[in-house]
């Protein structure tokens, strides 16, 4: 296992034990995480993180494949959760609904002088939206 693996894997190991407070010690001053169109410093990423918590408390992840190289690793992982706090998005806010989403995630994790440069995180966020009520489920057939 490389450092982009343990790096990737404490990240993750603090969001399961929602102990996010130091996750920012992980990442290269200048380093950044990135999803949904917002890209957030390493200072401000535990915020981020308090707020999925407060929104989705029960939050499980359960990583289904891991490909590193020299520089970085993709993380492939299933989260599931139930809406019990307010979501706040960068398109304002949504009371809590008590519905269960789950979605499926891509990480992708470059590593620079043993710390995280950057972390992407790739996930459709339509399943979530349908789930919570916000679009409406897609005709079938």
């Amino acid at each position: 296992m490389g450092i982009a693996k343990d790096l990737a894997e404490r990240h993750i190991d603090m969001l399961r034990q929602r102990d996010v407070g130091r996750v920012a010690d992980l990442y290269a001053d200048d380093g950044y995480f990135s999803m949904a169109g917002m890209r957030v410093s390493p200072g401000d990423l535990p915020m981020v993180m308090q707020a999925y918590l407060a929104a989705f408390p029960d939050i499980t992840n359960k990583v289904t494949g891991w490909i590193e190289s020299d520089d970085g690793i993709a993380v492939e992982q299933v989260l599931t959760a139930t809406h019990l706090g307010t979501w706040k998005t960068p398109y304002g806010e949504l009371a809590a609904t008590g519905k269960q989403v789950q979605w499926e995630a891509v990480e992708v994790v470059r590593v620079q002088n043993n710390k995280i440069a950057s972390w992407y995180s790739y996930f459709d966020q339509l399943p979530s939206l349908i789930a919570v009520g916000v679009v409406p489920t897609p005709p079938t057939g």
